[in-house]
């Protein structure tokens, strides 16, 4: 019985507090399995113990060490992680533990005195499975998001006061109520603990959903400025386009003038009409780098550009005509790697230069950007900032969301005067 009543008393609490960290588990799920077994013969034998005469107290402080332990053995996660979920729980279970005296006081009084029988474990189990639908649900919707998130921090920095709050008014009635069982004898007691605890969820889910439209509309905005940077560069490369459009036709134009210089054999003035309009033709280089048409426009866009800063360019391109990702998401890619490039290489110096790697691997597209950047970039908490605006670089976030998008990974590193990017693309 002693046996049943421990796993009945333990296993939802475990289960609820690896919930909202299944993605960073330190153990495979067998290992969690043993840890959960061992932490149910451990509260068995404090069970047993508290039956010859331990003090309740002393108990209570052992369950918090215990699942503690439990938490680090199983859980990769921050302090202030572990602790919020942990009171979390530490409010379930007692709401859990009143409302199963509560119904064991008032449909079989004399249960309360029949530890660990059937009857009373079935009712403790009933008390624990009012609760657990609510809790399951707030832990899975609204904090495994924030576990996983990689920019909440400091949502957890505000959270573990919530349940801290809710825990220390209820430990504060119980005591002052005459301990479990003469405070679970109230139907008002019962109501109120419900009550209290309905609103711990509501703060901790209206903070959570703050979070996350915080975090929606950071994306949205993104988003936004990701797509004026990609307008300015279609634009760019519109005009080039357009001017290249401008030379061939004006180059009709120049041939005309000359033929007819050379017809009436006026060779003094084809000299000075050459000298004149040599520097005001555009150029209308066909240089092309591989086969697919947007990959050379950008390269050439960006190779202009690079040519007029006396920027030394490096490209190894090979890639097919049809890309193995989307056109518009690699342009993103290629046009965020090399707009940054140049950026830097503005203040970098005569010694300045860009290397360009662009490889289709089977199914797999690698872009790789290195370039001289003598300044080191700002970072905080490993991303790096925008040098134009305040946060973090929306080329190279836009560039890591694509990438993950595909299943694939974006890297960016500073090291002696060189920033290093390469992307991989595995759709």
């Amino acid at each position: 019985m002693l046996i049943g009543y421990t796993m009945v008393n333990i296993l939802p609490l475990a289960a609820l507090a690896i919930l909202p960290f299944r993605d960073c588990l330190r153990l495979r799920a067998w290992g969690i399995a043993v840890l959960a077994l061992l932490l149910c013969m451990v509260n068995a034998a404090a069970s047993w113990w508290s039956m010859h005469g331990a003090s309740a107290a002393l108990l209570s402080v052992l369950s918090i060490i215990l699942y503690l332990a439990f938490y680090l053995a199983a859980v990769r996660a921050g302090p202030l992680k572990l602790l919020a979920v942990l009171l979390i729980i530490m409010n379930f279970a007692s709401l859990a533990s009143v409302t199963a005296y509560f119904l064991m006081l008032t449909l079989a009084p004399e249960l309360v005195t029949q530890l660990y029988t059937w009857g009373y474990i079935g009712l403790y189990a009933l008390g624990l499975l009012l609760p657990f639908p609510f809790y399951f649900r707030m832990l899975d919707k609204r904090i495994r998001p924030q576990v996983t998130a990689g920019n909440a921090e400091q949502f957890w920095h505000y959270l573990w006061a919530v349940p801290a709050t809710f825990c220390a008014v209820y430990y504060y009635l119980l005591f002052t109520g005459g301990g479990l069982r003469a405070f679970s004898g109230s139907w008002k007691n019962v109501l109120f603990l419900w009550i209290i605890n309905a609103g711990s969820m509501l703060v901790t889910n209206l903070i959570a959903r703050l979070l996350e439209e915080g975090r929606e509309n950071l994306r949205l905005q993104r988003e936004n400025d990701q797509l004026a940077l990609q307008t300015a560069q279609y634009e760019g490369l519109r005009k080039s386009v357009e001017e290249t459009r401008r030379a061939h036709h004006d180059l009709r134009h120049h041939l005309n003038v000359m033929r007819n210089y050379l017809d009436s054999g006026d060779l003094n003035k084809l000299r000075a009409y050459l000298s004149e309009h040599t520097n005001r033709l555009a150029d209308v280089s066909d240089r092309r780098y591989s086969k697919n048409s947007m990959v050379d426009t950008i390269l050439r866009y960006y190779a202009d550009k690079l040519t007029a800063l006396g920027v030394r360019l490096e490209l190894r391109v090979e890639v097919p005509e049809e890309l193995p990702a989307a056109e518009p998401d690699v342009c993103v890619i290629l046009g965020n790697l090399l707009d940054n490039a140049l950026k830097a290489c503005e203040s970098a110096g005569p010694e300045a230069w860009v290397r360009v790697v662009i490889e289709a691997q089977r199914q797999r597209l690698i872009l790789v950007v290195d370039n001289t950047a003598p300044t080191p970039p700002q970072q905080r908490d490993g991303e790096f900032l925008s040098s134009r605006h305040e946060g973090v670089g929306i080329g190279t976030q836009s560039v890591k969301d694509i990438a993950a998008r595909y299943g694939g990974v974006a890297k960016f590193k500073w090291e002696d005067g060189i920033f290093y990017a390469a992307v991989m693309l595995d759709p």
